[in-house]
């Protein structure tokens, strides 16, 4: 087996928590360079790694992929930047701040034939995965209404100070939204109309803290997607209901707070707690349902999978750009204040 070389730019929070365990916990990925302003020492359980302060001493040629895990406004160019000197890149969703930014970038990975991979690790949370096994097996009948929220409470601006300028890709909306729109895309496919809100709601902020997106569908179906900072008693993250029965699960996953907490990703590391499973209430009462457990990993199976040429990314592009149509699609219906057509 020869490991695929990684070089990593941005070694924040999410470098560190989604990122990095998936890489100490399996062979195949070696870790060779990371680019920061302000490490001092590689990270733990990665010795001999490099520490640069140049983005463009990852693009040496021992590198065969960049993992970009930088601020939102950076992700285009530096996605750019890598691909143009020939190297696979995995980038922290959202690629881009619109479709044709990131049709654009496709089309260079596809000049340079290289993959172009979009971090939408939470696809693979317990919630969504669950809801998927619940619908396939026809218990809730026809789904109705269908609401996933990530919610949360701050009492001020976000300590990022990049998350708070107001630039175009930036705020709550391309934070969470891309999240919850590729659930609702995978879930139950594009809708026909689409109406927002997005918010500013803490004093001084510039970007919005607070959005509200409703996916209306053909036969029927409304799916209301939204996220706040003002939450101190948030809704639960999921809830669908269906013609014949309702599954609601209060928190999306625990794969984040196991691996902030320091457990390596090997084995049955996740999987959930009886108490966190979610609720399905039928014509037979209300009962608990085990959990599908969650796998962030997948993503970094398929990758090096695809990178050795036995299988598709598992993101596809057409997913990728679906997300980023609907997140420019919600600014423009906020600012107008109407419902628009997909």
């Amino acid at each position: 087996m020869t490991p695929i070389n990684l070089a990593l730019t941005g070694y924040g929070y999410g470098a560190k928590v989604f990122h990095l365990p998936f890489w100490r916990a399996d062979a195949r990925f070696r870790l060779v360079k990371i680019h920061s302003r302000s490490a001092s020492e590689p990270p733990p359980g990665f010795p001999g790694t490099e520490l640069v302060r140049d983005f463009d001493a990852l693009l040496t040629p021992e590198i065969d992929a960049i993992v970009i895990t930088t601020p939102n406004p950076s992700h285009a160019e530096l996605t750019r930047r890598a691909l143009q000197a020939g190297k696979h890149v995995v980038v922290e969703k959202p690629l881009c701040a619109g479709r044709a930014e990131g049709e654009a970038l496709y089309a260079l990975a596809a000049a340079k034939n290289r993959l172009l991979a979009v971090y939408h690790n939470r696809r693979w949370d317990s919630g969504p995965l669950t809801l998927a096994a619940l619908l396939a097996t026809g218990r809730l009948g026809p789904p109705v209404d269908v609401f996933l929220r990530l919610e949360r409470y701050a009492a001020g601006l976000n300590a990022k100070r990049w998350k708070e300028t107001g630039e175009p890709g930036v705020g709550l909306l391309y934070d969470l939204g891309p999240h919850l729109f590729d659930m609702a895309l995978r879930l139950f496919g594009r809708p026909q109309q689409l109406a927002a809100d997005v918010r500013r709601q803490h004093p001084g902020a510039l970007s919005d803290d607070n959005f509200t997106v409703n996916l209306y569908y053909a036969n029927g179906l409304k799916i209301v997607l939204g996220a706040s900072k003002y939450a101190r008693e948030p809704a639960p993250f999921l809830v669908c209901h269906g013609t014949a029965a309702s599954y609601v699960k209060a928190q999306p996953d625990n794969q984040e707070g196991l691996l902030a907490a320091g457990v390596l990703p090997r084995g049955d590391w996740n999987r959930e707690r009886p108490r966190d499973w979610g609720l399905l209430h039928d014509e037979h009462g209300r009962q608990p349902l085990a959990s599908v457990p969650g796998h962030y990993g997948a993503f970094y199976a398929n990758f090096y999978e695809a990178l050795r040429g036995r299988a598709p990314l598992a993101v596809q592009k057409a997913e990728v750009l679906a997300v980023l149509e609907l997140l420019e699609l919600s600014g423009a219906s906020a600012e107008q204040g109407c419902r628009l057509p997909v």
